[in-house]
């Protein structure tokens, strides 16, 4: 590593830091809020309409709240896929079982008919939808050691090629088929997660370079990558590099 990429690295862990702090800081009921415009914005995109496939992720501490999301695209007959960390730098995508859709979204009912809730997008939707995904995820996934609910590797895996080392193509030989030959039965849109973003929609990630990966790996079966930010986490400019990527979709919430 030459002295321009440690002072690169320097940067951004102490704007890293920074931005943790302010993110930290900003009230419940303020990611709340967010959260319900954000979801709507994203619910409204004809990007998300079209997409057969949803990869997002599973949000912890003061991330907006993807439960919104997640709750939709499942009761839309959708596909979601959630990350499990495999090891340093790589992760991978598994969809969410018939068995954890199904209990979700009859919880759901059940607690729309109780409250009166009808959009998933109100404050109310979202953190109904939160209480309600928390609980079944502990019976279907399993908590990282950082505390965040993964998929099992034994659930449906979503194929990224990058991973793949010489001599198991085998194993995903129609997936790789299906990838070569450009016929995806749907559109796929991958909600992206972030320290902070600039308003070019780079992002500034925890440091380990999973997203930036996975995303190179996988552009050409990726439709649209969207970022949901909140407004405290938006800034002028990031420190980036070369292999850092940008969103297609920039949101921002909107009051």
């Amino acid at each position: 590593m030459n002295n321009a990429e440690m002072n690169n690295d320097a940067l951004k862990k102490a704007f890293r830091k920074r931005m943790l702090d302010i993110r930290d800081s900003i009230s419940k009921d303020t990611i709340i809020s967010e959260s319900s415009s954000l979801t709507q914005m994203v619910l409204s995109l004809d990007e998300y309409k079209r997409a057969g496939r949803i990869l997002t992720y599973m949000s912890f501490g003061s991330e907006i709240k993807t439960s919104g999301i997640i709750v939709d695209a499942l009761k839309n007959s959708k596909k979601v896929a959630i990350p499990r960390v495999i090891s340093k730098g790589v992760m991978r995508f598994y969809y969410l079982s018939e068995a954890f859709k199904s209990e979700l979204l009859t919880e759901m009912e059940k607690k729309k008919a109780e409250a009166g809730i009808i959009e998933i997008s109100s404050n109310e939707g979202i953190m109904c939808s939160d209480e309600i995904l928390s609980k079944i995820s502990s019976k279907y996934l399993e908590k990282s050691r950082y505390g965040i609910y993964e998929p099992y590797e034994s659930d449906e895996l979503f194929f990224s090629e990058g991973e793949l080392k010489e001599g198991e193509e085998g194993d995903f030989k129609g997936e790789i088929e299906e990838k070569r030959s450009g016929n995806f039965d749907t559109e796929l849109l991958m909600v992206l997660p972030g320290v902070a973003f600039d308003y070019k929609g780079f992002r500034l990630g925890y440091g380990g370079g999973f997203y930036d990966r996975f995303v190179n790996d996988n552009r050409d079966r990726i439709t649209t990558t969207v970022a949901p930010v909140l407004r405290e986490c938006l800034v002028d400019e990031v420190p980036s590099e070369e292999h850092d990527i940008a969103a297609d979709i920039l949101l921002v919430a909107d009051f």
